[in-house]
Formats: structure tokens, C-alpha cells, sequence
């Protein structure tokens, strides 16, 4: 490991040690548009969790009730205490467990994810060679990324060793 490799994680773990004593510091309260971009990003066709509220009657809301779900999960993210229903589910064993869960804090979990990958994105957290789990970047990437390093080779006639590791089920998503 390099040295700049070396310094590049102390500041990351420096990063993670305030985040965690300051779990919500300088984080603005959540917005009507982070919310509906959650709301849309669910499936409407999804049973419901143990409150028996349904996607397709969180999409159909108006927009007063809306905004009374928006203060709701700025004072839940304010006093980082989730409510015990909303952390109940309906376990389904099929050929694979999953379970249920309210559809209501489904949308706040989509919305302290994006807000959370945004920070990361914007904070430098990611290593720019990460390619897995972000945003306009992928499998393709790598490859394109190992090919020209492998005819860079070539034109400059060097040496050089591929190693490839699998790890099962970690790409179940790729073709």
C-alpha cells in the first residue's frame, strides 16, 4: 500500500469517526423532491407490509398528506428513533425467506439511501476505481479499464500478470 494510499484511508476513517459521533450534523432536513423520487421508485404492484398500507395508496396520496409524511421522516431522521411498526414485517418462508415490511418507512429507507450515496459521491468516499454499486458505472468499466491497461502493455512490450478472482453469487446480476 502506498503512501498516498496510506493517507487517503486516514482521512476516510477520520470522515467515519465524526460521522458516527455526528451522525446528522450539517444535514439539511429532507425534501419534497427526495421524497417523491422515492415514491416513484416503488413498486406499486408490492403486497402490503404488517400496517397493510399498499405502494399503489402511498402513490395516490395528496399533496398535504404528503408533506405531513415529509415532516414525519425529518423528525424521525432528527431523533434517529424509528418507531417499533415500522421495523415489524411479515416473514414469508418460500423456496427463499424474505419478509414484508411498511411500505411508509421503505420510502424513508430509499430516501436516506440516495441522501447517503450523494454524500459519498460527492465526499470522495468511493475509491474512483470502484466501479460496483454506483451510479452510471459498471461491469463494462472494468473491463474497459483492464483491456487498455493489457494493450498499453503490448505497445509498450512489457511483462505483466492478470489475476482474476470469483466470489461466488457477488455478480448474480451480470450477464
Amino acid at each position: 500500500m502506498s503512501n498516498e494510499d496510506r493517507a487517503e484511508n486516514r482521512q476516510l476513517k477520520e470522515q467515519l469517526k465524526y460521522l458516527r459521533n455526528n451522525p446528522r450534523a450539517d444535514q439539511p432536513d429532507f425534501t419534497i423532491a427526495e421524497r417523491k423520487n422515492a415514491i416513484v421508485k416503488m413498486k406499486s404492484r408490492v403486497s402490503p407490509g404488517p400496517d397493510n398500507i399498499p405502494p399503489s395508496f402511498l402513490k395516490k396520496f395528496g399533496p398535504k398528506t404528503l408533506e405531513k409524511l415529509l415532516s414525519i421522516f425529518n423528525m424521525t431522521f432528527r431523533s434517529a428513533d424509528v418507531q417499533q411498526f415500522w421495523k415489524d414485517a411479515i416473514i414469508v418462508p418460500l423456496l427463499t425467506w424474505f419478509s414484508l415490511t411498511s411500505c411508509v418507512i421503505n420510502v424513508m429507507e430509499i430516501v436516506v439511501s440516495e441522501r447517503l450515496y450523494d454524500m459519498a459521491e460527492r465526499s470522495g468516499w468511493f475509491s474512483e476505481l470502484q466501479a460496483g454499486f454506483r451510479k452510471r458505472r459498471g461491469v463494462e468499466d472494468q473491463i474497459l479499464r483492464i483491456t487498455k491497461k493489457i494493450s498499453d502493455g503490448f505497445q509498450k512490450k512489457e511483462k505483466s500478470a492478470l489475476v482474476l478472482l470469483y466470489f461466488s453469487k457477488a455478480n448474480d446480476m451480470v450477464w
